[in-house]
């Protein structure tokens, strides 16, 4: 079966996650913007194949990084997971065919919405507890609300 949202193979999905992950850090922790910019891409790659990399862990498990406790360990997965429900479960579709799509179904809009924000809750909370970071959690409420204003707004779905 093919995937439909492919994070990082699909130039057109992966550019759209770099800059909803890229918006949320700068507003959240924008002292990690250079850090999570150099950690992007490998990170969105590895979530594709099914890894999530950890904090707070020896090098070996942390995929190389050290000792590394950055909000961008769990930002960056969550938009993943939070576009992979959307296009997967409600859409079945990649970013390209969705803005067609949504010129065409304006009424869905607000039940679209409320699934982005039931997503970030659901996400968040598997994503931060295999993530094990400690300096996400200080700034979980933050990060959730962020992350929905974004993905809505990159989704069409914002007021």
């Amino acid at each position: 079966m093919e995937k439909i949202f492919q994070p990082y193979s699909d130039p057109v999905n992966l550019e759209a996650i770099r800059a909803v992950s890229q918006e949320i850090i700068l507003s959240v922790v924008p002292e990690e913007e250079v850090g999570a910019e150099e950690l992007m891409d490998g990170l969105i790659e590895d979530y594709e194949d099914g890894l999530i990399t950890t904090a707070n862990t020896d090098a070996k498990i942390s995929g190389g990084f050290g000792n590394v406790d950055l909000v961008a360990l769990v930002v960056i997965p969550l938009v993943v997971a939070v576009l992979k429900k959307f296009f997967e479960e409600l859409i079945e579709l990649g970013f390209e065919k969705y803005k067609e799509w949504l010129k065409e179904h304006q009424e869905k809009k607000p039940q679209l919405s409320a699934k982005v924000d039931q997503f970030v809750e659901e996400q968040y909370t598997i994503i931060s507890t295999q993530v094990k970071s400690t300096k996400s959690k200080s700034k979980e409420k933050v990060i959730k609300q962020t992350t929905k204003i974004v993905v809505k707004r990159k989704l069409g779905l914002s007021e």
